[in-house]
């Protein structure tokens, strides 16, 4: 299983810089992917319905305070380890289903779906959040495909 660390890393040094959001967002959706096509996590991180969308809190640590970061800046957090082939694979289909989009895009995205739907129900937009998104609930909603997200749309 990777640390969320290197999966930061590996998509930083694809894009260079990305917004936070948009990076919290790639690796949802890369775990995602991941759950569904190998069965397994990509990370063994937290995922929390926080008001902006699913958030990993052990990364959100990190770059608390930055809009945007850069190449390098999880280095210090990031073992090295090498990524497994499942694993980029995984990030690598994210990237390219996402690369274009914003953190906001992938925001107003991920509040369309069902496993963040479902974490925050019966809290306002606005409101702060630490419940849990499961990796149950993201395989069992993302496997059966959904034609909103183009990285899980029923082929």
């Amino acid at each position: 299983m990777a640390n969320i660390f290197d999966v930061a890393e590996f998509i930083l040094n694809d894009l260079d810089t990305s917004s936070t959001m948009k990076l919290q967002k790639i690796i949802f959706y890369s775990h995602a992917y991941h759950l569904v096509h190998y069965g397994s996590p990509l990370v063994n991180s937290r995922v929390e319905a926080w008001a902006n969308g699913p958030v990993f809190p052990e990364l959100f640590s990190k770059h608390r305070h930055s809009f945007v970061v850069a190449h390098g800046h999880f280095a210090p957090y990031a073992p090295g380890e090498k990524l497994t082939t499942s694993e980029v694979v995984s990030i690598r289909r994210a990237l390219q289903a996402f690369r274009s989009k914003t953190g906001s895009e992938l925001s107003e995205l991920t509040h369309s779906e069902v496993p963040w739907v479902k974490a925050r129900e019966g809290l306002s937009p606005s409101a702060r959040s630490h419940n849990e998104i499961t990796n149950a609930a993201i395989r069992s909603f993302y496997a059966v495909g959904t034609g909103a997200n183009p990285l899980f749309a029923a082929r």
